[in-house]
């Protein structure tokens, strides 16, 4: 009778053992991963969030092959004050047409416009590998962060580039936040 305890008690405290271990490096992991990940403005000291504008538009917006327009109905006016660091954030989803009858890569560009201009820098591009007669899917995010921008009040929208394929976007999102420090 005693050895059978005697197992069970080393089996009881084996099983606690590897739990407490396991809690352990839980515990480790969300250090390293708080101290690894970079912290945003609003987590920032000193930073303070002094606006936010957000604009959406859940219409499929469709471009053909080589056109270049703005997105409807996704446009936001908004004021900063001089000495501000303004941060802009677009999102959406993107849908390109492959078919192997236009025999070269999609390609699609994004480009902030703001207060009419087109930015030549905070750009992204979204090239696809030919998959002949595939429709594919992409998520977009596009983010410019700058405190070179004066004047007070402005508007912002995104500008898109289809290249040699038909395209569509949707669920778009647009989102503008100032700061001050």
């Amino acid at each position: 009778m005693k050895n059978v305890s005697d197992k069970n008690k080393r089996k009881n405290t084996s099983t606690i053992s590897v739990i407490a271990l396991l809690f352990g490096l839980a515990g480790l992991s969300v250090g390293v991963i708080s101290l690894v990940l970079p912290s945003t403005p609003s987590q920032q000291e000193g930073v303070q969030v002094t606006g936010i504008w957000f604009s959406e538009s859940d219409e499929v917006f469709y471009l053909t092959s080589g056109s270049v327009t703005e997105i409807p109905n996704l446009l936001i006016d908004f004021s900063a004050n001089p000495g501000e660091t303004i941060h802009f954030l677009y999102t959406g989803t993107a849908l390109l047409d492959t078919s192997p009858y236009f025999g070269q890569p999609a390609q699609l560009q994004f480009q902030f416009v703001l207060d009419g201009i087109v930015f030549s820098s905070g750009f992204t591009n979204l090239i696809t590998p030919d998959m002949s007669g595939e429709n594919f899917t992409v998520p977009i995010a596009l983010a410019y962060t700058s405190d070179a921008i004066s004047g007070l009040q402005h508007n912002l929208t995104v500008r898109v580039y289809s290249g040699a394929n038909d395209a569509a976007v949707y669920k778009n999102k647009l989102l503008v936040q100032t700061f001050s420090t």
